[in-house]
């Protein structure tokens, strides 16, 4: 896509497949441009009978009629352009809301894996400056394209009718507005893209900065992040006025070239009025003719330069539009199974897209209903890759994992979602109230029994001390709240969907021992009638676990409960009797 020069058409008509706009609401319009253009186009032929038939002849008979003709005629068309700027301005937001309703629903549906092929920024600039971009060329090149085409044609037919010879003439230099037209096209596209790009930068560069506040001062890089950026800002100014000059260019050059068409054949069709080869009023209306082309060629001429700007915005969005997760039929649906979480790994490969090294090797575990599992291990040992498996955000690179026997690639996501708690290792919150966070978990949860989550996890009295309560905003990810603070609502969201599947991947890595010891008091009833998957940060919250599983290097090393692992006085034990010296 990116090697095409001329402007790709197929961008555009892709486009149109993403939005829908009420069918009155199109018919409306196109017939407000069919009758300005109709009364544009028709007006200066006017100019010819009021002036052959009254003003030569000196005759005033119907006159006034004829003049008062004339006068609806433009208050028609003063009336349709009105109505022309008013309903296109309704069409390019009701475009933006489509397209990008259509981007955001597409990119919410993403995998994983799809997900990770996009950077933030990118994303961020498609959703605004593309589609911004794109509906205002949408709208009005089409509209504006649709009424000079009109104008054009029409005004051609009356003008060879007035003149064959002249009409010939004037349009003589369509070879000459062809080829400049197709040199500053490519020149202007070729711009554009870079300026999206470098749009892409400077949010991404922004995003990073704000996210990064606390590393990037601790590295003391405040001025290398302030110089990248001020890179992209110059790239992008740069590039954009490049762009902005060739237009600046390219529309007054096509202007010119016609100007000069023009005066050639007003000069020539000033002789044929006096050698009576054309009468005088038809002098006018042509020339009126050949004047009023000047506008429609203009913005014909704009509107291969917007597509132009545009079609870097059009392959970017359509690029995500059209692109399609690799998904298969499911089969195992909630409206007529039961969940049951028997789970089991048979011979599970993995490696992420970008890395060829394998995090697990031929993997093999089997997790029945109602056990607590937990897997412990090194960084980089497999542990959170075992949660996203299981949560189906990656595929196997190869075996196989099984839902009750059946294979997992056929469980329903929504289904497995509808079943499954998840805290996180780093929680992320949203800038509203915590009662509405913890509602993300079930929609349908009472204040009172959100409170009594928040008390089954200890932090009932941090809540109450809150200006507003369980009402209180607590700003962009959580920012005003500790990290302890943040898991523990979390945890408070995960269970208060009262899942049958709960994942806890180092659910307490954040918090502080003595509000772990509380959970950890209370662990038997927040796992009691769960499937639970957890991974520990600390072998002192896993010790009532049915299972626990050392993982190194993607394989098992050990496994058995904490008794039976710590009798063998392998791995497991050493790393205990080492956490219970620290303590």
């Amino acid at each position: 896509m990116k090697n095409k020069k001329n402007i790709d058409i197929n961008v555009f008509r892709k486009l149109f497949n993403f939005y829908k706009i009420e069918r009155k609401k199109i018919y409306i319009l196109f017939f407000i441009i069919v009758m300005s253009s109709l009364i544009q186009s028709v007006a200066p032929l006017g100019i010819k009978l009021l002036t052959d038939i009254f003003i030569i002849n000196r005759n005033l008979k119907g006159f006034a009629i004829a003049s008062v003709l004339f006068m609806i005629a433009v208050l028609l068309g003063t009336y349709t352009i009105y109505n022309f700027y008013v309903l296109g301005g309704k069409f390019e937001y009701e475009i933006s809301m489509q397209i990008r309703k259509q981007l955001f629903k597409k990119i919410e549906k993403f995998s994983i894996t799809t997900i990770k092929n996009y950077e933030t920024a990118e994303l961020i600039t498609r959703l605004t400056s593309d589609i911004q971009k794109l509906s205002e060329v949408f709208s009005w090149s089409i509209m504006d394209g649709l009424y000079s085409v009109i104008v054009v044609i029409i005004s051609i037919i009356i003008m060879l009718y007035l003149s064959f010879k002249l009409t010939i003439m004037l349009f003589i230099i369509s070879p000459i507005v062809y080829i400049i037209s197709l040199f500053f096209q490519k020149k202007i596209l070729k711009y554009q893209r870079k300026v999206r790009k470098y749009n892409s930068n400077i949010i991404k560069s922004y995003t990073e900065s704000v996210t990064y506040i606390k590393t990037i001062k601790a590295l003391g890089i405040e001025n290398r992040k302030i110089k990248e950026f001020e890179k992209y800002n110059r790239a992008y100014r740069k590039n954009s006025l490049n762009s902005i000059f060739i237009a600046s260019i390219y529309v007054p050059m096509i202007m010119f070239i016609a100007s000069i068409a023009v005066g050639f054949v007003f000069n020539y069709s000033a002789i044929t009025v006096m050698n009576n080869m054309m009468s005088y009023g038809a002098f006018l209306s042509f020339l009126t003719y050949s004047m009023q082309l000047f506008e429609p060629l203009r913005l014909i001429a704009q509107i291969f330069s917007d597509l132009k700007s545009a079609q870097a915005s059009a392959e970017r969005i359509v690029q995500i539009l059209s692109s399609e997760d690799k998904k298969k039929n499911t089969t195992y649906l909630s409206e007529n199974k039961e969940f049951l979480c028997n789970i089991k790994f048979e011979n599970v490969s993995f490696h992420y897209q970008d890395d060829e090294k394998l995090i697990l090797k031929n993997f093999n575990l089997e997790i029945k209903e109602g056990q607590s599992v937990a897997f412990i291990g090194s960084t980089g040992s497999g542990k959170s890759t075992i949660v996203n498996l299981i949560c189906k955000f990656y595929k196997p690179t190869s075996g196989k994992i099984y839902l009750n026997n059946i294979e997992y690639d056929n469980i329903n996501k929504e289904f497995l979602y509808d079943n499954l708690g998840y805290v996180l290792q780093k929680p992320q919150l949203f800038s509203i109230s915590i009662k509405e966070n913890i509602k993300f978990g079930n929609e349908n949860a009472s204040d009172m029994e959100i409170l009594q989550t928040c008390k089954l996890l200890g932090i009932d009295e941090f809540i109450k001390n809150l200006p507003n309560g369980i009402d209180t905003i607590i700003g962009e990810n959580g920012y005003n709240l500790s990290n302890g603070q943040k898991q523990l609502i979390s945890f408070a969201r995960a269970l208060i969907k009262k899942p049958k599947l709960l994942v806890l991947d180092e659910a307490t890595s954040s918090i502080d021992t003595e509000t772990e010891k509380i959970i950890q008091s209370k662990m038997k009833n927040i796992l009691k009638n769960k499937t639970s998957i957890i991974v520990a940060h600390r072998l002192s919250t896993i010790r009532d676990c049915d299972l626990i599983v050392l993982i190194e290097n993607g394989n098992i090393i050990e496994k058995g409960t904490h008794i039976e692992l710590l009798n063998k006085k392998g791995i497991y034990y050493k790393m205990y009797i080492s956490e219970e010296l620290k303590i």
